[in-house]
């Protein structure tokens, strides 16, 4: 893929595009539209198939949406975002560490780490990624075993203590997602609330709009 600069603070809007997107088949033609109506990030996530056959879906999906040049982030698996020529990768808590994906993918690749903790948004604070994942901003049946759910006023003590970008993630919808925003996330990642939309470019442009309008209340309040 062609390189691209780190971390860009208009990134907002992340689509996570998981297994249960893939097993409906047609999934780069519903990215592609996501991504004509506004997500400016995609992350693969595929938690059940070997490195191969993740591989292989994610070059689908990397040719489907190369003329668009938005960064894609393998979920996980580091080996798998060096094979295809990824973007970079975004690591869990229980997954290597930030440290292991910078060596393997250079200093160009962008990292995202899931935070669990105030140490762990701390700490991240001297570590060499991207930005960090707020997991989970709200209680969601995409990871029901969640350590944590922050709540906004989670998402605000991350603002107050956290000098990297952040991402929400975790039960966000079209509904809840400026609230967010306004406490202080720089952006925002969805699952499930595309996987009951038939139209994912309006979906994402109505989410898009959202967020613009949301960032520009808190402009216009500073």
């Amino acid at each position: 893929m062609k390189e691209l600069a780190r971390w860009n603070s208009e990134w907002a809007l992340y689509l996570v595009a998981d297994e249960i997107h893939f097993r409906k088949g047609l999934i780069e033609d519903s990215i592609v539209r996501a991504i004509q109506g506004g997500i400016q990030v995609l992350q693969l996530r595929e938690k059940h198939c070997s490195d191969q056959e993740f591989i292989e879906l994610a070059r689908r999906v990397l040719r489907a949406v190369r003329p668009y040049q938005i960064p894609i982030i393998i979920n996980d698996r580091i080996e798998v975002a060096l094979a295809t020529g990824a973007h970079g990768v975004h690591l869990g808590q229980k997954d290597a560490l930030p440290s292991q994906a910078r060596e393997t993918l250079g200093a160009n690749a962008l990292i995202g780490w899931s935070v669990e903790s105030e140490d762990h948004a701390l700490r991240a604070n001297s570590m060499d990624v991207d930005y960090l994942g707020i997991s989970s901003v709200f209680a969601t049946q995409t990871k029901p075993d969640l350590r944590r759910i922050w709540g906004l006023e989670g998402v605000k003590r991350l603002r107050e203590i956290s000098s990297l970008p952040l991402i929400g993630i975790g039960g966000i919808h079209e509904d809840n997602l400026v609230s967010v925003i306004q406490s202080g996330a720089d952006g925002v990642a969805l699952i499930s609330d595309f996987r009951s939309s038939e139209d994912w470019k309006n979906k994402a442009e109505r989410l898009r709009q959202r967020i613009l309008n949301a960032r520009m209340e808190i402009d216009h309040e500073h």
